[in-house]
């Protein structure tokens, strides 16, 4: 799971996760807007929920989740409580993620990716501000990521 967030305007933000397999090949993906401001590391995890609550759902496990918050990805490796308004989404993230690991019985993975390499989510979570509602793709993903999943894919046929 890739995931992404966009803090594009004063009152919105744009969450974006693009889900793949284990050999690159599409899965789904989702993109949605939500009202109001925080700091981009909070977007960020707003981003990681949404995604985690979408790979439950459809019973997506293991799983490996990529982002470009490297705050977020060594949050299971921190013990102490965070006392900001972070701590909130941190708490839900560890929650959601013990859950996936209950599927498989493997923990979730977290990758630290540089927003280069997160290219698709990152196109998603920019598009969601411009939608009112969520937006889920399973099976044919949207034509904003298309080429990307084409590229990505053809890249990782050259290593």
């Amino acid at each position: 799971m890739n995931s992404e967030a966009g803090v594009l305007k004063p009152s919105a933000i744009g969450l974006g996760c693009v889900f793949r397999n284990w050999d690159g090949e599409f899965l789904g993906a989702v993109a949605r807007k939500e009202t109001g401001s925080c700091r981009p590391v909070e977007a960020e995890a707003r981003a990681i929920i949404a995604g985690l609550k979408e790979a439950n759902q459809r019973g997506w496990s293991p799983l490996i989740v990529e982002s470009d918050c490297l705050n977020l990805v060594k949050l299971p490796e921190r013990d102490e409580e965070d006392r900001t308004k972070l701590c909130v989404w941190c708490k839900e993230i560890r929650s959601l993620a013990k859950v996936n690991s209950t599927m498989t019985g493997k923990r979730v993975e977290w990758a630290f990716v540089p927003m280069s390499s997160s290219s698709m989510a990152h196109c998603q979570g920019h598009m969601a501000t411009h939608w009112n509602q969520i937006c889920i793709w399973t099976d044919c993903p949207p034509n904003s990521i298309r080429s990307l999943l084409k590229v990505e894919k053809a890249q990782t046929l050259e290593i």
